[in-house]
């Protein structure tokens, strides 16, 4: 598997989401506010699957593979990449919302 910066996985996670969860990013369907990495229920995937990772990856995505279906929210390195992970989410939904306003 290839290494991908965190730009790049946050970049690949959003566009997965995107074509899955079309305008999953709003205010009203994703709090930032709320938004933590290390909570199964604030991440991402619990916040958009009313629940835990765990049972939104068995509800939704048993049937896919697996690895290159999530590998973008998972935490596989260092806490500073981590931590990296999500300040990028961060930066990249508080930009949509931005471009939204302005377009």
């Amino acid at each position: 598997m290839t290494t991908l910066t965190v730009e790049q996985r946050v970049a690949a996670g959003f566009a997965f989401f995107e074509a899955h969860r079309p305008g999953w990013w709003q205010v009203g369907t994703f709090s930032l506010q709320d938004f933590d990495l290390t909570d199964n229920c604030a991440c991402v995937v619990g916040q958009l699957f009313d629940g835990d990772f765990n049972d939104a990856i068995e509800q939704h995505w048993l049937d896919l593979d697996y690895p290159e279906a999530i590998r973008f929210v998972l935490y596989t390195g260092d806490y500073d990449t981590f931590v990296a992970l999500e300040d990028e989410w961060r930066r990249l939904v508080a930009a949509r919302r931005a471009e939204q306003v302005t377009t």
